[in-house]
């Protein structure tokens, strides 16, 4: 029962049918609602079109992305999306130690050796780990 609910209902004929008549209407600034109001035929709600939409399924066939809805773009994340994003911490820890800290350093002493160390990581729980050092003033980059 799981697998019948997942991915998305169409054929690829039906999603070229159905991306032909709203990538022209939504280019034009018309909202989801107004396109499946004056085109029943097409045959799936409004909320099946911005899944649709979101989940990229007429992106390969006719370029519509999320950045198609005039509205979309504006809107404010919802409060189940943003639990997924970390809060600010308190930064007293960073005092001393920002970019602007670093510059002035960088002024007072324009013979120190700067070695910058990043880490390029996929997610934060499964690698792979890229840790890459580059030493300024010789313009190395060395990645492990």
């Amino acid at each position: 029962m799981v697998d019948s609910r997942q991915g998305v209902n169409l054929t690829v004929k039906q999603a070229k049918n159905i991306a032909d008549v709203i990538a022209p209407l939504l280019r034009q600034g018309l909202s989801p609602y107004q396109i499946l109001a004056s085109h029943p035929e097409l045959g799936i709600s409004e909320k099946t079109l911005y899944n649709y939409i979101e989940g990229d399924v007429f992106h390969e066939i006719a370029g519509i992305t999320v950045l198609d809805l005039r509205r979309q773009v504006s809107n404010k994340i919802s409060k189940k999306k943003s639990k997924g994003f970390k809060k600010r911490a308190d930064n007293k820890h960073l005092i001393g130690r920002k970019y602007n800290d670093y510059k002035q350093y960088i002024d007072d002493n324009p013979n120190a050796l700067i070695t910058q160390m990043d880490t390029v990581y996929n997610n934060e729980t499964t690698g792979p780990f890229i840790q890459t050092f580059k030493f300024i003033p010789s313009g190395i980059l060395f990645a492990l």
